[in-house]
């Protein structure tokens, strides 16, 4: 019934998401800077709607149905370079929850779960 029971049976408002960050951002930012998704879960949903709502600079997902989760990693890892979003703030925060990462070994074996893969991207 934690986490996962609520993540998997509950319907994600993601409309309304979408239209508060772009209330936030028109009211706290500087539209010039852009905005970077990321987006974590199973297959890149969101990024349609992102873009139309915010008007991303990149976005990023952790995982893409078909492709290899190091694929998916190293695209994410590319979408977030194109920006400079690897060299902001991002950077740190992720890079802080995240231990170094060993290609030669399962995600799973190094403590990597679905909730952490984004980290993967830096």
């Amino acid at each position: 019934d934690g986490h996962w029971g609520k993540w998997v049976a509950s319907p994600t408002n993601l409309q309304g998401a979408l239209n508060r960050a772009a209330e936030l951002l028109r009211s706290n930012t500087d539209q010039k800077k852009g905005v970077v998704v990321v987006e974590c879960g199973s297959h890149p949903v969101a990024r349609s709607a992102a873009q139309v709502a915010l008007k991303p600079v990149a976005h990023a997902a952790s995982a893409r149905r078909g492709m290899p989760a190091q694929g998916a990693i190293k695209e994410a890892r590319r979408s977030l370079s194109v920006c400079g979003a690897l060299q902001s703030g991002l950077r740190a925060a992720v890079r802080a929850a995240m231990p170094e990462l060993n290609l030669t070994t399962g995600f799973a074996e190094q403590g990597i779960d679905s909730q952490r893969m984004m980290a993967l991207a830096t």
